[in-house]
């Protein structure tokens, strides 16, 4: 009956017989037919059989190898037959615990006076006695007292020798004062707090036959990965972890890569810095991004005691096939040096997958694992380690690492509560310092939003940091007093606004080298004529020169402009702003070669086009200057004319595109400048 009710008994039972006699473990098996229920590898370790009355002959030569057992007597109950080893089979009489009945034998006469046998002090001569209670029914007073007394003292009751199953549907336990209401043999599931670590659930410790708390701290145990598929209770996991981590008392800020909007509710809690869906692709490679950039600063500075990260991955098949489904390859090492690094600065990732998380190159650096085997099947679990069977139910796990200390061991997860429930109410506590956000570029942007944007220092280009620009070392510290948008004459370079860039989105500028050109490429509708517009409403101090007449005028206005230039009435600093390059005669390029030979700078806007490099001359300064703008690109080949990688976006609003500088290029909005006559 155990066999057929457990069948994962039988495999223990193996081992017992086999390894059990060396460690002075004895096994006693008794069953009513053999056949079915020891195997071959049990009988081969049994050295003893004890045969009582059988059926058949075949049973008793199965048992002690002779047919006496089948012919013993109905009447001689306890009777039986020893076999040791080879030697010949034993009959003896097997003692009984039960009372012998009066067949003949003396009964013990006992004298009572007529006063005790009507005043009910005993029983009547007649009366049967009961049957003697069994050890169990003994005991059963003494266990309701201990019971009893731990109740009124306000103390756990004794743990039982052997710990019960864990349950198959587990609530989160409202903590109270005291724990006299926990289950017989379980632990208080809500132990003294740790400090750092959330309570998961419920750990079945069998070398300890303990059921005690699961227990996961990021700080002391790490990364932690939760596999299987989504009815097997990963996901809840996954979620029930991080809505401890933002309710919880300890500080951290997350970021978070939502593969199925599971944490949607979150957005707007104070600790979450960052979430991006599939949706977003881009946005969500910029966190990756961001935090691989905070890993290395906080790994150059190791005692700064910044505040804990947390990088949730939700659905990791559903992110590595976009990652590599477009030109964001490049994402998957990201996650790599997170999870390799990550320990070390204080950055903890929670993910969650099925088969493509298992085999992921730095699957062996997350260091707790929780597999959870509810819905997956033989293929899935290919990868998987070997682990004891447990019942397929939604949220029993396996967990493997620090969390377990070490060795595999069952789990039950809490059942997650929905995070719609905590939306409106005060559940999240707010930062006590605020994270770096992570925010998408605007679709569109205004030029009197840039400009209030801006302030007296905006974002510079990739090329020369901010902070430590070669043109400030040369000329001396900024002028602080400028408070307008405007260029700035950086030794040989100028300055100029453009637009909106970075994580969190602020005033984006560029710089023109002196007697250089810098090219917008961009297909028709991307908004090249308008990021010309927007240099000049941006940065009303800077001396600008564009054709505002009709094309076929065009010539004209440029052959005006080299007269002047020659004649030296055209000042130096005069930057020019050509559209359409692509479009206009020889002639006119030539007087734009000759323009910008004198030493003018200029900004030209074309189309893309595989023969713009023979087109347009200009264009190979453009490429010399490494300054560019590539708007709404749709493919890499887009970007030939600069040779570096940058985004392509599938479905980019006018005005979104790459700007280049200094062999680097990072995405930016221009403003748009239509509105703002």
């Amino acid at each position: 009956m155990l066999v057929d009710d457990a069948p994962e008994a039988l495999r223990e039972l193996l081992r017992i017989a086999s390894i059990g006699r060396s460690l002075g473990i004895h096994l006693i098996m008794a069953t009513q037919r053999p056949q079915g229920a020891l195997t071959a590898d049990i009988r081969a370790n049994v050295t003893s059989s004890i045969a009582l009355r059988v059926q058949s002959e075949i049973e008793s030569v199965d048992i002690v190898n002779c047919r006496t057992a089948a012919d013993i007597s109905v009447d001689n109950p306890g009777r039986a037959f020893l076999a040791r080893g080879t030697e010949t089979a034993e009959e003896f009489q097997g003692a009984s615990l039960g009372l012998l009945a009066g067949d003949g034998h003396s009964a013990v006469v006992n004298v009572h006076r007529t006063v005790d046998l009507l005043a009910g002090r005993v029983g009547c001569p007649g009366e049967a006695a009961g049957p003697a209670p069994t050890p169990t029914q003994a005991v059963e007073p003494l266990a309701a007292m201990v019971e009893s007394l731990c109740t009124q003292q306000g103390k756990q009751s004794p743990r039982r020798p052997v710990a019960p199953p864990l349950p198959e549907d587990l609530e989160q336990p409202v903590p109270k004062s005291s724990s006299s209401s926990a289950a017989p043999g379980l632990c208080d599931p809500e132990p003294l707090n740790v400090v750092g670590a959330i309570r998961l659930g419920l750990l079945d410790v069998p070398e300890q036959q303990r059921v005690e708390a699961l227990l996961w701290s990021p700080a002391r145990h790490s990364h932690a990965a939760f596999i299987g598929s989504p009815a097997s209770g990963a996901g809840a996991g996954l979620e029930l972890a991080v809505q401890k981590l933002v309710t919880g008392p300890g500080e951290a800020h997350f970021y978070i890569l939502d593969a199925a909007g599971r944490f949607l509710p979150l957005a707007k809690a104070g600790r979450i810095g960052a979430q991006a869906g599939l949706d977003d692709l881009r946005r969500g490679v910029r966190i990756l991004e961001r935090l691989v950039r905070e890993l290395g600063q906080r790994l150059s500075h190791p005692d700064s005691g910044k505040v804990p990260l947390i990088l949730v991955i939700s659905g990791w098949g559903s992110w590595v096939s976009a990652f590599r489904s477009g030109p964001l390859a490049g994402a998957e090492d990201l996650v790599h040096d997170l999870v390799r690094d990550g320990a070390r600065a204080g950055i903890t990732m929670l993910l969650s997958g099925e088969r493509e998380l298992v085999t992921a190159r730095f699957f062996a650096a997350l260091p707790n694992r929780f597999y959870f085997p509810a819905g997956s099947t033989e293929e899935s679990r290919a990868m998987w380690p070997r682990m004891r069977p447990m019942p397929a139910i939604q949220g029993r796990a396996a967990a493997f690492g620090p969390v377990s200390s070490g060795g595999p061991a069952a789990c039950q997860f809490y059942r997650c509560p929905a995070l719609d429930s905590l939306r409106t109410s005060d559940a999240y506590p707010p930062a006590s310092s605020p994270p770096f956000r992570v925010e998408p570029l605007p679709a569109k942007i205004s030029v009197t939003q840039t400009r209030a944007l801006a302030g007296p220092q905006p974002i510079h280009g990739p090329s020369v940091p901010a902070e430590s620009s070669p043109a400030q070392s040369d000329q001396g510290p900024p002028d602080n007093g400028r408070q307008t948008a405007g260029p700035a004459i950086l030794g040989k370079q100028v300055e100029v606004l453009l637009g909106v860039a970075g994580d969190e989105p602020a005033a984006a500028s560029f710089r023109i080298p002196c007697s250089g050109i810098a090219a917008v490429l961009g297909n028709p509708g991307s908004g090249k004529s308008n990021a010309l517009r927007a240099l000049v409403a941006l940065n009303p101090g800077q001396p600008w020169r564009r054709h505002h007449g009709p094309p076929q005028a065009a010539g004209d206005f440029w052959a005006a402009m080299l007269r002047q230039a020659e004649s030296g009435t055209l000042p130096r600093e005069t930057t020019l702003l050509v559209d359409d390059v692509d479009q206009l005669a020889p002639a006119v390029l030539r007087d734009l070669g000759q323009l910008n030979a004198l030493g003018h700078a200029m900004v030209i806007a074309a189309a893309y086009s595989p023969l713009l490099l023979q087109r347009v001359p200009l264009i190979m300064n453009a490429r010399a200057s490494g300054v560019g703008l590539l708007l709404g690109p749709r493919s890499m080949a887009d970007g030939d004319l600069f040779g570096i990688r940058f985004d392509v976006e599938s479905h980019p609003p006018p005005g979104r595109g790459s700007l280049i500088s200094g062999g680097r290029s990072f995405p930016v909005q221009v403003a748009w400048a239509g509105g703002d006559k």
